[in-house]
C-alpha cells in the first residue's frame, strides 16, 4: 500500500486528501492469535496515521503518543490492530527485503549472553533453528527472555555447521515490537548473517552475539 498517495481512498476522511496528506501505514497481516491483526510497519511518535481495517476496508486515525505497542479497535467490525510505535530518534527501518552481511566461518559455535536482575545469562546455540523472544505459552521461544517490550517468538537464528566452519544467520520473524542489530532496525521478514561480537536488541533486552568458548 502506497503510504504516499495523497487521492481520497473509500472510507478515508476528507481531511487526508488536503495538501498535506496523512500517511497510511501498511501492510496489516494477520497475527498468530485468532482475530487479532498487526501492522507491518511501524509508526512514528508525534504524527498520525491512518490504518485500513482488514475486514471492512475503512479507515482509522492513530495518534502514537508514546514509544510501545498500540492496541486499536475498528468498533463497527470488532477488529484488534496491534501498532508498534517509535521514538522518532530511533533509527529508521530498512526496505523490507532480506538484508545479507556476508561473514568468514567461525571455528567455534556461538552463544547468547544477556543480563537479568539476578545476573549473566547466556545460551549456546543448537545445530539448526533456535528461537529467541518474550516468554509466551502461546508461543513458545528456544530461549525466552522476560521482557513485555519484546514479541514473542521474535528472531530465529539458524546455526549451520560445515566444513568451512560454523555460519549464523538471524531471520526476524515477528517485529510487532521493534529489531535491531547493531543498532540497524530489522522488519519482519528480514534476515542478515551474524559475527560474534554482534548485539541483537529485542524490546529492553541486549543480547551479545559471542563464540561459545568465550
Amino acid at each position: 500500500m502506497d503510504t504516499n498517495n495523497s487521492k481520497k481512498q473509500p472510507g478515508m476522511p476528507a481531511e487526508s486528501a488536503n495538501r498535506n496528506p496523512i500517511p497510511i501505514l501498511g501492510e496489516v497481516v494477520k497475527t498468530s492469535q485468532s482475530g487479532v491483526y498487526a501492522v507491518k510497519q511501524r509508526a512514528l511518535v508525534g504524527k498520525r496515521y491512518f490504518v485500513a481495517c482488514p475486514s471492512c476496508g475503512k479507515y482509522i486515525m492513530v495518534n502514537p503518543t508514546e514509544p510501545k505497542v498500540m492496541r486499536v479497535m475498528h468498533q463497527p467490525c470488532n477488529v484488534p490492530i496491534i501498532v508498534g510505535c517509535v521514538d522518532n530518534t530511533q533509527p529508521a527501518a530498512p526496505d523490507p527485503t532480506t538484508v545479507r552481511v556476508h561473514v568468514a566461518g567461525q571455528k567455534t559455535n556461538g552463544k547468547l549472553s544477556w543480563w537479568t536482575l539476578s545476573g549473566r545469562k547466556s545460551y549456546t546455540l543448537k545445530l539448526g533453528k533456535n528461537y529467541v523472544g518474550r516468554k509466551e505459552q502461546s508461543a513458545p521461544s528456544h530461549l525466552s527472555i522476560k521482557d513485555e517490550f519484546a514479541s514473542a517468538r521474535s528472531i530465529c537464528i539458524e546455526a549451520i555447521q560445515s566444513p568451512r566452519g560454523y555460519f549464523f544467520h538471524l531471520t526476524v520473524e515477528r517485529a510487532t515490537n521493534p529489531v535491531y542489530v547493531n543498532g540497524k532496525e530489522l522488519t519482519a521478514g528480514c534476515g542478515i548473517d551474524l559475527n560474534f561480537g554482534d548485539i541483537i536488541k529485542l524490546g529492553k533486552t541486549s543480547i551479545t552475539f559471542n563464540s561459545a568458548k568465550k
